[in-house]
């Protein structure tokens, strides 16, 4: 790939949008952990010092992919349940569970986003990135104020912050490596892994039923 700076602000969101399209390519068949800013510049022709002129950690990269995967979350959320008004727990719960299993790389990325990614970018990074984490929680606020009239602005902000924090936890207890394998395996336990959208719904259903 032929690389010249971008200069205009437009040419510079092209150029974000070709190294995080880069770095989603290579998280499908890689760690997380395995993924180095001179990998994504290699997947880009890039050299690092190119590269460095437009980000500055992977985490950096990381952060603009869930900004871009959260935007789409929420636009399926509103087109899913528009003019849905107080549905039933079960109905809603699986639904919601179901929106979320189709996002499962932002799910994955979002699973590391308390623990290694904020911790590892600049004040002003997180600052652009928690603009937009605010922006998009309000949209879903807002269409969560219209699907049940009765919660109040309160119990859906705590409603969102409590399913998300379940939902980071789940991910990683939902898909399992080699080495939980094999230990399971050494102690004859007989393990199944739980299923990640049944275990989702069933806590979503909980927590709204003690939220109404």
């Amino acid at each position: 790939m032929y690389f010249e700076r971008a200069r205009s602000d437009e040419q510079k969101r092209i150029r974000i949008g070709q190294i995080t399209k880069a770095a989603r390519s290579l998280f499908e068949l890689n760690k997380y952990e395995d993924i180095t800013l001179a990998g994504i510049a290699k997947e880009l022709s890039f050299t690092r010092a190119n590269l460095y002129k437009y980000v500055s950690s992977k985490e950096e990269i990381f952060l603009y992919i869930i900004a871009e995967d959260l935007k789409e979350w929420v636009d399926d959320i509103e087109t899913k349940f528009i003019g849905m008004v107080n549905p039933e727990m079960g109905e809603f719960s699986c639904l919601w569970a179901e929106i979320f299993d189709g996002h499962m790389e932002l799910i994955k990325v979002l699973s590391l986003l308390y623990s290694i990614i904020e911790k590892n970018v600049s004040v002003d990074k997180l600052v652009q990135y928690k603009k937009e984490f605010f922006s998009e929680r309000q949209r879903v606020s807002n269409l969560l104020a219209k699907v049940f009239p009765e919660l109040g602005e309160e119990k859906i902000y705590k409603f969102l912050e409590m399913q998300m924090y379940f939902l980071m936890g789940l991910f990683p207890a939902t898909t399992e490596n080699e080495i939980q394998i094999k230990a399971y395996e050494k102690l004859g336990i007989p393990y199944e892994l739980p299923l990640f959208k049944d275990s989702y719904a069933e806590f979503i259903k909980i927590l709204l039923n003690s939220m109404l």
